[in-house]
């Protein structure tokens, strides 16, 4: 594949050199001669000021009209050892015209197995624009994909991408009957190849129209319409399934009215429908079709639906906001042969909020809101639908210059009746509660701020079969955080996090669960020289999990397992010229994780485990840019871990990002 393509290329690249080349020689003799033609020898000085100015226009005239960027990267991770490159040339030869050649290749190899990714790319492309009047784009190019499969029934087969294509698109952009605004477009593609398990030949058409009309600066009008053309063939084998044919078609209408750009009122509404043929394997499985070719089937899929959106916004008072919203929308998709996917949708949204500001640093906002949904799988036990209902309050407040702060509260009631009741009588109402607060005190070496939440999570199920499964979840978290810099060169930051989770089962409270961590960070920042940073982290998280029982005493926590960790990372980063840094970081972990269990009607602990792991990582980044020419971005890191569970592959390796960009 290569072998055909990279003599395309060069011939291409070679014909732009000379096209340059050539532009590059008109302009310099045609400036020449006008020149001369031009001077006086009363004027010697002047003409040739005149001409050395003028050679110099000509001459980033011409290095602007051609440009060649090529980039080239190698990485290594963790996971995989990647190789790439692309290369991009631009010529300009005036009036409007874009020529661009771009070709590409990615290469990618996974460390745990032997599997290999690649991508392969090019494109011709031209683009030509007149402002206000038109603009014309095509392009013509191929792509190559091969990757292995890691789905257990192709596990390891190759799955191959292989496609040429061509786009063409005219767009007319000067206004038309009248209208302050539109376009008209008209689109073509096509392309064949292989996709998979099936060899495509597609051509494919479109045009579409778009009107807008302003009157007075305040009342505007749009609308339009398009269509597309499919036609498809494809070959599975000996089989060939069509020509098939596919199309859409689109309307839309808008309205707007009002000043600038929050509107009074604005109305938006677009349909669709159309219907699309192609050949499908059997529910999605590749593997019988490649063993069976009869087995592929010819789908007609039918896609009707429609959009409504209205937004009102006003403001009465400079300190009043307030604003309205609707959405409707329904869609409509049924599948001819596979109809368990076939689906029905409807959804219909009403909110509302007011927006209060009671003071100059001070605001208020509240907002209620009300949807109704309905997804119908084609009469599938899954098919449902949702009401669901919210109220939101918040409020915010700076006090002085930086202090501020935030509070927030939400409540709502989703409701879902599934539709298919005396199959499936899993009707259920989730009610919840959520509140958020917040606290910032920015000063000039020293910052304090803090968060708190709160959510309540209940469950209901409405049939009685079902009603073991009714529950509530609890979630809390705190987070103080403070940050102080007694010096210029030191930088010391501390954050605490206590999050819990509790679910409380009404009816089974032996599935009572509770969910704990605390975590404590804190970071010591060292710049001692202008070239030299170091710094200092410790970590330390502490879980436990357990459940609330009721014992003889009444209800007790009753602990399964705690766990703690402590780590500590050092890092040092020395820049030895302005270009180029040593880095150098390693981290110890200490992990102990005890077991509980029930000795003489007593929770004590009867298993715990302690292990300690680490990583080393040393490496230079270097960051060399050459100006307009690109640059050079290399980044190298060695890697040694340390500790169980470590697959031997992973306990040395090496992480690595080079990339050169070269424009010429």
């Amino acid at each position: 594949m290569m072998g055909i393509r990279i003599p395309c290329i060069s011939l291409f690249v070679a014909l732009l050199v000379c096209w340059s080349a050539g532009l590059r020689a008109a302009s310099t003799s045609g400036a020449t001669a006008a020149d001369t033609l031009a001077a006086s020898p009363a004027s010697a000085d002047s003409v040739q000021k005149a001409d050395t100015s003028k050679a110099a226009a000509d001459t980033a005239k011409a290095v602007d009209r051609f440009s060649v960027n090529s980039s080239s990267r190698a990485g290594s991770s963790m996971n995989d050892v990647s190789i790439g490159s692309r290369m991009t040339v631009n010529i300009r030869p005036g009036k409007g015209w874009t020529l661009t050649h771009e070709v590409g290749i990615d290469r990618k190899r996974l460390r745990t197995r032997k599997m290999e990714d690649l991508s392969e790319s090019f494109t011709n492309r031209a683009e030509k624009e007149q402002p206000g009047l038109y603009s014309l784009y095509f392009d013509i190019g191929e792509t190559y994909r091969k990757s292995k499969s890691l789905g257990l029934a192709r596990y390891g087969e190759d799955i191959v991408y292989d496609t040429q294509e061509a786009n063409l698109a005219f767009e007319l952009t000067k206004p038309i009957f009248g209208a302050s605004r539109s376009v008209l477009a008209i689109t073509g593609n096509g392309n064949k190849g292989l996709n998979d398990f099936k060899y495509d030949h597609t051509l494919s058409g479109g045009a579409s129209g778009m009107l807008n009309y302003v009157f007075g600066d305040i009342l505007a009008v749009g609308g339009g319409a398009g269509m597309n053309l499919t036609r498809e063939t494809s070959d599975i084998g000996a089989l060939r399934f069509g020509p098939l044919r596919s199309h859409g078609d689109t309307l839309r209408a808008n309205m707007s009215y009002g000043a600038g750009q929050e509107k009074t009122l604005s109305v938006a509404y677009s349909r669709y429908n159309g219907i699309m043929r192609k050949v499908t394997p059997p529910r999605g499985n590749t593997y019988e079709v490649l063993n069976d070719p009869s087995k592929a089937k010819q789908e007609r899929i039918t896609s009707d639906g429609e959009q409504l959106g209205v937004q009102s916004q006003i403001a009465p008072f400079p300190f009043l906001d307030l604003s309205f919203t609707f959405d409707h929308s329904i869609s409509d998709q049924k599948y001819a042969i596979d109809t368990l996917l076939s689906n029905k949708t409807e959804s219909n949204s009403i909110s509302g909020s007011t927006t209060y500001q009671y003071a100059a640093n001070g605001r208020v906002k509240f907002n209620v809101s009300t949807s109704d949904n309905t997804s119908d799988w084609s009469g599938s036990l899954s098919s449902y639908r949702e009401r669901k209902h919210t109220v939101t309050m918040g409020l915010g407040q700076t006090l002085g210059d930086s202090i501020s702060i935030s509070a927030n509260g939400t409540g709502s009631l989703r409701q879902r009746f599934y539709l298919k009741q005396t199959a499936n009588p899993r009707d259920a109402d989730y009610l919840s509660y959520s509140g958020n607060c917040s606290f910032s005190a920015p000063f000039r070496r020293f910052t304090a701020s803090a968060t708190a939440s709160a959510e309540r999570y209940e469950t209901i199920n409405i049939d009685g079969t079902y009603s073991g499964d009714n529950r509530v979840d609890y979630k809390y978290q705190v987070g103080p955080t403070i940050m102080v810099r007694p010096a210029k060169w030191v930088y010391l930051t501390q954050d605490y996090i206590v999050r819990i989770e509790f679910t409380d089962f009404l009816y089974k409270e032996n599935e009572n669960y509770l969910n704990r961590a605390t975590t404590l960070n804190t970071l010591a920042s060292f710049s001692l020289f202008p070239s030299l940073a170091f710094s200092l982290r410790h970590s330390y998280l502490m879980k436990d999990t357990g459940s609330y029982l009721t014992r003889a005493e009444g209800r007790r926590y009753s602990p399964t397992n705690n766990g703690h960790e402590n780590t500590l990372t050092v890092t040092t980063a020395y820049t030895v010229v302005p270009d180029f840094t040593l880095k150098a970081e390693g981290n110890f972990r200490i992990q102990r994780n005890d077991i509980f269990g029930a000795q003489d009607g007593r929770r004590i602990v009867t298993s715990s485990v302690t292990y300690d792991s680490g990583t080393l990582r040393l490496g230079f980044v270097r960051k060399k840019n050459f100006g307009k020419l690109g640059g050079i971005d290399i980044d190298v890191m060695y890697i040694k871990n340390y500790g169980p569970y470590i697959s031997s592959k992973l306990k040395e390796y090496v992480e690595a990002e080079a990339r050169v960009n070269l424009m010429f």
